[in-house]
């Protein structure tokens, strides 16, 4: 996938967001041609590998998508930006939703936030530079549809919104 992504970022390709997904087995991507032909590099990084991404995001690297415990970092070719800040990781994996809720919770109270998930993992982000901003989430989990809208209702009416990972499976 990093070969593929790289090939069509220096063919002028840029990936769209979410970006990556799992289709059939297989990954998945969507890029789209760029006007006035800009160049891209892409990298895929493990979440948990912080010196390699923060040496990317210095290098003017970006995160671009997330998928399962891997970050998909994107730099426009020539760019001499550096990163004003520099994003840290941390995956939080769980088998059941009480757990998982309890982790990511955690998490956001030490200033992360969601920005992809896997099938048994949620990837969270923090700004190193940015104020750390309370953020509170909730799992819903269910095996079939109609409960699953039942929950989202109800959570719905306490006033909490939906917001889906960057990227699921």
């Amino acid at each position: 996938l990093n070969q593929q992504l790289s090939e069509a970022g220096a063919r002028g390709f840029k990936l769209v967001r979410p970006g990556i997904w799992k289709l059939g087995g297989r990954l998945a991507a969507i890029l789209e041609s760029q006007a006035g032909g800009g160049r891209f590099n892409y990298d895929v990084v493990k979440a948990d590998d912080a010196e390699t991404i923060r040496a990317k995001q210095t290098s003017g690297a970006t995160r671009a998508a997330v998928l399962d415990t891997f970050v998909i970092m994107e730099r426009r070719e020539g760019s001499q930006d550096t990163a004003a800040s520099v994003a840290e990781y941390r995956i939080v994996s769980a088998s059941r939703p009480g757990t998982m809720e309890k982790e990511i919770r955690d998490a956001a109270a030490a200033g992360y936030r969601a920005v992809g998930a896997g099938k048994m993992t949620v990837v969270m982000e923090r700004d190193s530079a940015a104020p750390s901003t309370s953020r509170e989430y909730r799992v819903l989990a269910a095996s079939r549809l109609p409960t699953l809208k039942r929950e989202l209702q109800a959570a719905a009416a306490e006033g909490t919104t939906f917001g889906a990972p960057t990227a699921l499976r």
